[in-house]
């Protein structure tokens, strides 16, 4: 029993006592490691950051990209807009010149068809004045043959 009290007084002896040391060697390795990790851990920060960096120039080019379609689609849709104002612009332009070629037609027809009743008003006109000329002819003729035959 005292053995076996001996024993376990030296087995809580061994739990209670704190690490040996590190040798210098164990030291320096630790160290060196420590370091490299740090380094490591500056490495993945720096790679990170670039990272970061180049991702927000990326961003920032795909931005200006669709700044500029839309600002090359809202320039292409103005222009579409003028070329049809225009082409509309055109058409009444055409109509309305197609309008008073009609107009200009119809009075020149209008003009037209005034002249020709005009002669046909002064035809008519001169040819009552013959008949009756050539009634006032033969009136007078057969008062002469009256005159003659009295």
């Amino acid at each position: 029993a005292a053995v076996a009290q001996k024993q376990g007084g030296a087995a809580a002896a061994q739990v209670a006592a704190p690490p040996a040391p590190p040798s210098l060697v164990q030291a320096k390795s630790a160290q060196g490691q420590l370091a490299a990790g740090v380094d490591t851990q500056q490495t993945a920060a720096s790679q990170l950051a670039q990272q970061q960096a180049l991702w927000y120039q990326q961003q920032q080019a795909l931005l200006a990209q669709q700044q500029a379609t839309q600002k090359a689609q809202e320039q292409a849709a103005s222009a579409q807009k003028a070329a049809q104002q225009h082409a509309a612009e055109e058409k009444q332009a055409e109509e309305q010149a197609a309008q008073r070629k009609q107009q200009e037609a119809t009075q020149q027809a209008a003009a037209k068809q005034a002249q020709e009743q005009q002669k046909a008003v002064e035809a008519q006109r001169q040819q009552q004045l013959q008949w009756q000329q050539w009634q006032q002819a033969q009136q007078w003729q057969q008062a002469q043959q009256w005159q003659q035959a009295q």
